[in-house]
């Protein structure tokens, strides 16, 4: 018969240090409708593999490329923003970076925060997650009419 053998198993562990580079996107003034992109850079200076999700309070206006996966110990990773503004006004947004160890997403197989499983996204306040504010003035077109009739003509 088979016996059971219960191991505890302990070492020591590591959390995360992400940061976005530059942590202020100003995007000035754009048009309204007109969909604007910025790289930036998510900085791992941990010594662990970052799973990372980019979140903001504006999902219609802003997207990102590589805006989730997973970020090695001690890199860098370019993510592209796409802000498209649909309201003529000044934005102020901030966006976050949800995190957990890599180890973490891989052991349950579990890459998205909508899945089931041991919870892959850390559960900081959110004041301690990475954040980038993202401003812009969002106008629209200016039209320009302009007389071109010719001074010197003959009627």
């Amino acid at each position: 018969k088979p016996q059971t053998v219960w191991l505890n198993i302990y070492g020591a562990g590591s959390g995360g240090a992400v940061k976005f580079e530059p942590d202020i996107i100003d995007f000035n003034e754009l048009v309204v409708g007109t969909e604007v992109t910025q790289v930036i850079k998510l900085v791992n200076q941990s010594d662990v593999t970052m799973y990372h999700d980019i979140v903001s309070s504006m999902p219609d206006n802003l997207h990102y490329k590589d805006g989730q996966g997973f970020i090695s110990a001690n890199s860098v990773k370019r993510v592209t923003i796409c802000f498209t503004p649909d309201q003529r006004k000044y934005y102020n947004v901030t966006i976050s970076c949800k995190l957990s160890t890599g180890s973490e997403a891989k052991s349950t197989l579990d890459q998205g925060p909508n899945h089931t499983g041991m919870q892959l996204l850390m559960d900081a306040p959110l004041e301690e997650l990475p954040e980038c504010q993202v401003l812009g003035n969002a106008v629209y077109p200016t039209l320009a009419i302009m007389d071109v009739r010719a001074i010197n003509r003959l009627e």
